[in-house]
């Protein structure tokens, strides 16, 4: 038993100088080589688990910080400067401003002015013509159903200004020579027409006896006016009259 301790100790000395050996010069033993083929089997496999999983788990991922491509700068982009306009703003004028021109005057509008003026509405007289007369002004005729005195009038359309107005009376005649004398028909035609007798006798009166009836005839002016006046020279009545408009129009 003794002897086999000894042969036995012996033994296991040149074992481990053998494996020694061995090692020194790079050989592996069978069994650390295969301990360690199962550690480099198990570093293998936890890494390629770690790769799986930081491919299925985005939380697992590290987000590595994006580099500016190559030649661009890192400096933070300037704001872009507003374009300006292509014409500067209008200034205002320092002109006066011209004042809108009145509106026109229409035909509808020409007419109320003439039967206003007559002191007639329309249901009192007989139109027999409105017309524009070339843009400028409105001509008008009608006749007044009660006397069945003829009415006429020229309207301007700018300003709705009577440039002339005329009116024809009815009456009968008369072979008297009677004459009522021209201090008195210019009174008459004074106080028709508004005006002073001074302005009134400015103007000349003419008698005359004519077609078997005898006749003054006065014209004057005032302002920018012309006036003439027919009266029966027995009585003064005036059978006729008209002014006209002589300004700038």
């Amino acid at each position: 038993m003794k002897k086999m301790k000894t042969i036995s100790a012996a033994l296991l000395a040149i074992i481990m100088t053998f494996a020694m050996s061995a090692s020194a010069f790079g050989e592996t033993l069978p069994g650390a080589e295969a301990a360690g083929q199962d550690a480099e089997q198990t570093v293998t496999m936890d890494a390629g688990e770690a790769a799986a999983r930081a491919v299925t788990d985005p939380a697992a991922q590290t987000e590595e910080p994006t580099q500016p491509p190559t030649g661009e700068s890192t400096e933070p982009t300037q704001p872009t400067q507003p374009t300006q306009p292509a014409t500067e703003p209008t200034q205002p004028s320092t002109q006066p401003t011209t004042r809108p021109a009145a509106p026109k005057i229409n035909e509808t509008a020409a007419l109320n002015i003439a039967l206003k003026n007559a002191g007639l509405s329309k249901s009192g007289v007989r139109i027999i013509e409105v017309e524009m007369d070339d843009g400028k002004s409105v001509e008008i005729e009608f006749i007044r159903l009660s006397n069945k005195a003829k009415y006429g009038y020229e309207i301007a359309v700018k300003d709705g200004r009577i440039l002339e107005k005329s009116v024809d009376y009815k009456y009968k005649k008369s072979k008297s020579r009677k004459k009522i004398g021209k201090k008195k028909a210019r009174k008459i035609v004074a106080k028709a027409a508004g005006k002073s007798y001074s302005v009134v006798k400015k103007g000349r009166c003419k008698y005359q006896y004519k077609k078997k009836c005898g006749k003054y005839e006065i014209k004057f002016r005032s302002g920018n006016y012309k006036y003439e006046y027919e009266l029966l020279a027995k009585n003064g009545k005036i059978i006729e009259y008209e002014y006209e408009y002589i300004g700038i129009r």
